[in-house]
């Protein structure tokens, strides 16, 4: 490797990259976001990209005392706190990235990092197993404790969770349940999220230890081609694309990673009638004194979920900008036509 120091510093760039994007993509949210009405003016509805990911993992509440929960909650981490931690983390990365392309060309040739040196041959190059061993033990170590800590609630806030129609969301905490292979029925169960999570991040941990100790033969160093940085770097396209095929597709069919008061009904929701037979079968079991009254109890809001414009089939998810804009903004529920037949 000629130079260490530029490409240490363009992994540290990068990073401060990514957070500057998220913290100006959520500022712009913020500034074009409406709270006033969360159930008929709900923020999918609204085209909002981050905050949905943002109050997933429990940041729901604002300075400007608004929340998207069922009540305020009293926390230091806010939507432009959490801002302007990206913010400061984004200028630390950059300095840390222009110290790094200066001085570790000094730093490196005299350090004696012998865990990065790969004693196969006489050339000095970087050992890179070791190096994705190590990247893969601190993954696994944040996989386990953001099961442990975050959503279990031993420290951090807990996770987003609904009921199966949307009505009502709030962040609690959720107890666990160890399963490697979940039966069917618990497959849209909040607690299968930090039991896989540290079921993933303790078997991770394991493996990282395994390649930091041991060694691949020499067969299998060369027809890998381990010793090369571009191939190490292009093969991890495969598992990338391979955990963004699996999250587009939750998001699609609606999974509890993808909640439904966050963001707004799935093709799943639609392709299968989930709106519509729920609101007949309120209506039906209602309606004992008149067809009217039986729909007054019916929620306003799982009517508007059955609103043709939400579905994603029917250019819901396809439209120039946000839903709000391309239909208008829904201000109330008039009431279900009825249609009689009637006599001249």
């Amino acid at each position: 490797m000629n130079d260490p120091g530029r490409l240490i510093s363009v992994h540290i760039m990068h990073t401060g990259m990514l957070a500057s994007w998220s913290a100006l993509i959520t500022l712009y949210e913020l500034i074009t976001f409406d709270p006033t009405d969360p159930g008929y003016n709900a923020c999918w509805r609204q085209g909002c990209y981050v905050i949905p990911f943002i109050s997933r993992v429990g940041l729901i509440t604002s300075l400007y005392s608004w929340s998207l929960g069922i009540k305020l909650v009293a926390s230091v981490w806010t939507y432009e706190t959490m801002n302007a931690a990206h913010i400061i983390l984004s200028g630390l990365t950059i300095l840390a990235a222009l110290y790094a392309r200066k001085v570790c060309k000094i730093d490196w040739a005299y350090s004696d990092l012998n865990v990065f040196a790969q004693t196969r041959s006489a050339q000095f190059l970087l050992d890179l197993n070791k190096i994705l061993a190590i990247h893969f033990m601190v993954g696994s170590v944040v996989c386990f404790g953001f099961g442990y800590d975050h959503l279990s609630g031993a420290l951090g806030p807990g996770i987003w969770s609904s009921d199966s129609k949307g009505l009502k969301g709030c962040i609690r905490f959720v107890k666990p349940i160890y399963s490697l292979i979940a039966p069917a029925s618990l497959a849209f169960c909040y607690a299968l999220m930090p039991g896989h999570h540290m079921i993933g991040g303790f078997t991770g941990l394991l493996i990282a230890l395994w390649h930091i100790e041991g060694t691949p033969g020499p067969l299998l160093y060369k027809s890998n081609d381990m010793a090369n940085l571009e191939s190490v770097l292009s093969s991890s396209i495969a598992p990338v694309f391979f955990t963004a095929f699996i999250e587009s597709s939750q998001i699609w069919y609606g999974t509890i990673s993808a909640p439904l008061s966050l963001f707004g009904p799935s093709r799943y929701h639609w392709d299968n009638g989930y709106f519509s037979q729920d609101v007949e079968g309120r209506v039906s079991s209602l309606n004992t004194v008149s067809l009217n009254k039986a729909w007054e109890q019916v929620p306003e809001k799982l009517v508007l979920l059955d609103y043709i414009g939400h579905n994603p089939s029917k250019a819901g998810l396809f439209r120039s900008g946000p839903i709000l804009k391309g239909d208008g903004l829904v201000i109330n529920w008039l009431g279900h036509r009825t249609l009689e037949i009637g006599t001249l």
